[in-house]
């Protein structure tokens, strides 16, 4: 049936997003949330007459989670992630790319200002080569989408 069809080619099953920090980091991931970007608002002083307060927009923020995710046979994620918690490691750039069942990317996003904020790892396994990710923050200053 048609129905059954869609089910089982729905995005959830072959779809996934291959992430890279920076310049040469690379991970893929299977689920991402937060690709909003509110825009905070503040007051400042207004310039015309009979207002004392303008509302102007202020620089948005926003957090973005990636879900389920490796970054195998490699120590160069640890390395990077370290220099986060050392403050030592600066705001980068963050490209994810939206890969079908081919690895033929469908959609592609910059992530401006990235910074590793909150990092959950479940447990190892010895029998495994790959660094396992169950959910990685971002904070991110700013998001737009790439032509593919």
């Amino acid at each position: 049936m048609a129905g059954d069809n869609q089910a089982a080619e729905g995005p959830s099953s072959t779809y996934s997003y291959k992430v890279k920090f920076g310049q040469s980091l690379e991970g893929s991931f299977q689920e991402l949330t937060g690709m909003d970007t509110p825009t905070p608002t503040a007051y400042r002083s207004g310039d015309s007459q009979g207002r004392l307060l303008t509302k102007m927009p202020g620089q948005p923020k926003a957090t973005l989670t990636l879900k389920k995710g490796v970054c195998s046979n490699d120590t160069r994620f640890w390395d990077w992630y370290n220099q986060v918690r050392m403050n030592t490691a600066p705001r980068d750039r963050v490209e994810i790319y939206l890969q079908d069942q081919t690895g033929r990317t469908q959609m592609n996003w910059l992530v401006k200002n990235g910074l590793v904020t909150n990092l959950q790892v479940p447990d190892l396994n010895a029998k495994g080569n790959n660094i396992a990710i169950e959910s990685l923050e971002l904070t991110y200053e700013g998001l737009e989408i790439k032509s593919v």
